[in-house]
């Protein structure tokens, strides 16, 4: 429903966020950072762990999302 009062301004990592189709939440994102930067696991890892592609890690990894 989008009358104006149902309605606001967002960025675009907001809109992305709040998205319905999203697979991680904020929680899950910085477990993976969590996860990342304590090493010894590949991206590739942590991506078939989570159900996201590789390169969606190294994005999150970067703060290039969320």
């Amino acid at each position: 429903n989008y009358e104006p009062a149902n309605c606001r301004w967002a960025t675009h990592a907001e809109n992305n966020q709040n998205r319905t189709n999203n697979k991680l939440s904020m929680q899950k994102a910085e477990e993976i950072r969590k996860i990342y930067k304590a090493g010894g696991v590949f991206q590739r890892e942590l991506g078939l762990s989570y159900g996201v592609s590789t390169v969606a890690i190294g994005k999150l990894i970067n703060c290039e999302i969320w």
